[in-house]
């Protein structure tokens, strides 16, 4: 089965299963607080109309570059549009994750695979006393994103440039203090993604959420999905289809939520 036709019918069976839209049979208060009042929630906050204007110029630039691809390596020529197109995260998906980064105490981010900056912006807009560390294989991705966020002014974010592979177990082991969000959205492979989260599992905090992105990508990606929710360490899970959210409160009942988004 090709990956377009598994993403087709693993969103009409998202859709017909989805039965926690709203927060309906979600117990516990944090999680379905989350859910109805941040998932769910509709405001535009201030920052919003300045990176989708950002995102809008990306989708107009017929510009070239490099792009360095340590995961297919599938390294090549590529116009930004195209890339923009196709690789950057979705604005619902971006301004969900803002939201539930912006509800937490915990204002360190990690972000797997920077790609354009957008998601980053996103992440280092919640607050001057926010850190984003995000990780990227692409130099010429990475001097887009520095433009991008050197125009909206944020200057409270940080890049590793390189292999994640190399470069996200490197700053781990380093780590004194956990994060607060991790997204991944970086090598879509089920033993990348199963390496990622093991290694950011392991410098988790009881409040920590790890996102990972396009859980229903491929069967690949499903498969890495259905092991990370049995992981040990992992408590609730919530499926939005687009993303997966993972907590380890073990006040939590082991469950998986699936909402619509």
């Amino acid at each position: 089965m090709s990956d377009k036709i598994f993403r087709i019918l693993a969103y009409f069976r998202h859709q017909i299963t989805a039965t926690n839209t709203l927060g309906h049979g979600i117990h516990s208060p944090y999680l379905y607080n989350l859910v109805r009042m941040i998932i769910y929630d509709d405001n535009s906050y201030y920052c919003f109309s300045r990176i989708e204007h950002e995102r809008q110029r990306l989708l107009s630039c017929r510009d070239k570059i490099y792009v360095t691809d340590f995961g297919t390596g599938k390294s090549g020529e590529r116009v930004v549009a195209d890339i923009a197109a196709s690789a950057l995260e979705s604005t619902n998906v971006a301004q969900l994750i803002f939201r539930v980064a912006n509800s937490l105490t915990n204002r360190s981010y990690l972000e797997l695979g920077t790609c354009l900056g957008l998601t980053t912006a996103y992440l280092a807009s919640t607050g001057s006393n926010s850190r984003v560390v995000t990780f990227e294989g692409s130099a010429e991705e990475i001097k887009i994103a520095r433009g991008i966020w050197k125009s909206i002014d944020i200057n409270n974010v940080e890049v590793i440039e390189g292999d994640i592979s190399i470069t996200l177990p490197q700053y781990i082991h380093s780590m004194t203090t956990p994060f607060g969000l991790a997204f991944v959205d970086a090598n879509h492979t089920k033993d990348a993604t199963l390496r990622y989260f093991d290694l950011l599992a392991g410098r988790a905090e009881e409040s920590s959420i790890v996102v990972i992105d396009d859980i229903h990508h491929s069967q690949q990606m499903q498969s890495a999905w259905e092991i990370i929710k049995c992981d040990r360490r992992v408590t609730a899970t919530i499926d939005c289809f687009a993303c997966g959210m993972v907590f380890f409160n073990r006040s939590f009942e082991k469950k998986t939520y699936k909402i619509r988004i």
